[in-house]
């Protein structure tokens, strides 16, 4: 990917789920240190010398602290922002 100017970052398409579309937001930043392990493991995937590797822990907890999800139908009564997938099925 290497570095691109403001123009041709501009250019890029969005990356990931608009904030829009999301219907659940799960707080996972208990398991972050757990799951940052995890993705370091996919030694094919992050290269030894990646910035990845050296981020700071308050990154870590900010960037993947928690889970998204896009409800597309449900069968039962569920609020808006639901924080819990199984929220109406107890």
């Amino acid at each position: 990917a290497g570095n691109m100017t403001a123009e041709e970052a501009a250019k890029e398409p969005e990356f990931g789920t608009p904030d829009e579309h999301i219907t659940t937001w799960v707080d996972v930043r208990e398991h972050v240190e757990t799951k940052f392990a995890a993705i370091l493991a996919h030694h094919t995937q992050i290269a030894p010398d990646s910035w990845f590797r050296t981020m700071e822990e308050d990154h870590r907890v900010e960037g993947f602290g928690r889970e998204t999800f896009v409800r597309i139908v449900s069968r039962v009564v569920t609020p808006d922002g639901e924080a819990d997938l199984f929220a109406g099925l107890r």
